[in-house]
């Protein structure tokens, strides 16, 4: 391991002296440079790691990693904010389970047998989880910044506090996934959600046969991007990141001619051209003319839906005159609309 320093004069030196003993050679496999950068406004510090493997052909595979880690401190009136909406999340997540409990005790075998308790199960368990790991994270990062303060000079690890976050991350986003779909089964009773579930129900082999064709198309422009164009950009170097990539190009992101046409501009032409045409022409065209027709068919079949629908009226009508009453307008009997809608 060299150690380039902390000036530019030392780091020249360093790399001057590597280049003469012959540092990397024709035997070297790879080569890591790892430096941290601190950002005393922002309190934000950024560690950026860069990855070269010489292979075995010849050539070099690169990677690129830059991640932020923020070190916030409890004297800014934001940082106490901050403090405030997580000390409130604990709060929120510990209610929750109390009521999660109690329901629990009371229909004891038959709560399991809800999918939506199994949701809320995961929910808590996600929750407590990602609190556990941002407290470590905090311990780690604090730990970390300590052992530098000792000695400015000395190499001190951030990896296990990324490492730390990244999971604390993935957990959240589960928690926030979870905490989405238990709302939205409160969208259950719009007029809206009830046609557009009912079109994809109808739908569904006819979506599903599509899907087939879609993903033969999407794979095929993947592998045939990822050949052509693998080696110079870096949106097609990988599998996943064309996926992702193309996923994007569908939703109005700028395809990279530029980067593409450095390989070839006449292919980089015809490939995006002919991507941008036949997927976004056509294959999402056909998507729409799928969910069009199937939701031409509910129309003409309402009466099939009618007890849904009032369902909904029902639900939203009760819904309005709940918060009606809060702000103490008319109360409707609940018999009333019982009885106009049921």
């Amino acid at each position: 391991m060299a150690d380039l320093g902390y000036d530019l004069q030392t780091a020249r030196e360093v790399m001057e002296d590597l280049s003469k003993s012959n540092w990397i050679d024709r035997r070297t496999r790879a080569l890591i440079v790892e430096f941290s950068i601190f950002n005393s406004n922002m309190n934000i510090l950024v560690i950026a790691n860069y990855f070269f493997e010489i292979l075995p052909t010849g050539g070099v595979y690169t990677n690129i990693k830059i991640e932020m880690l923020g070190l916030h401190s409890s004297e800014t009136s934001l940082a106490q904010l901050i403090l405030f909406c997580r000390l409130l999340v604990i709060v929120m997540m510990v209610a929750y389970f109390v009521n999660e409990l109690v329901k629990m005790c009371r229909r004891k075998g038959s709560y399991f047998k809800n999918v939506w308790n199994w949701i809320a199960l995961v929910l808590i368990i996600t929750s407590v989880t990602a609190v556990v790991l941002h407290i470590v994270q905090e311990k780690t990062t604090s730990d970390s910044v300590k052992e530098l303060n000792k000695n400015l000079y000395a190499n001190v690890s951030f990896h296990k506090a990324l490492s730390l976050l990244d999971m604390e991350t993935t957990f959240l986003s589960v928690v926030i996934f979870l905490a989405t779909l238990k709302f939205l089964t409160l969208l259950r009773f719009s007029r809206q959600i009830i046609f557009l579930s009912i079109t994809v129900r109808l739908a569904a082999k006819y979506l599903a046969s599509f899907s087939v064709v879609f993903v033969v198309i999407f794979c095929s422009f993947a592998m045939s991007g990822m050949l052509a164009f693998g080696a110079l950009v870096e949106s097609y170097s990988s599998f996943l990141r064309v996926c992702v990539s193309q996923f994007e190009f569908l939703l109005g992101k700028a395809v990279p001619k530029f980067q593409m046409a450095k390989v070839d501009p006449l292919l980089a032409f015809l490939f995006s051209s002919f991507y941008i045409c036949s997927m976004t022409v056509f294959i999402l065209n056909l998507f729409i003319v799928i969910l069009n027709y199937a939701l031409g068919e509910v129309k003409d079949n309402l009466d099939a839906v009618t007890q849904e629908l009032d369902l909904a009226n029902f639900m939203t009508l009760y819904l309005t005159q709940g918060i009606s009453n809060i702000f103490g307008k008319k109360k409707v009997k609940t018999s009333n609309l019982c009885f106009k809608y049921l």
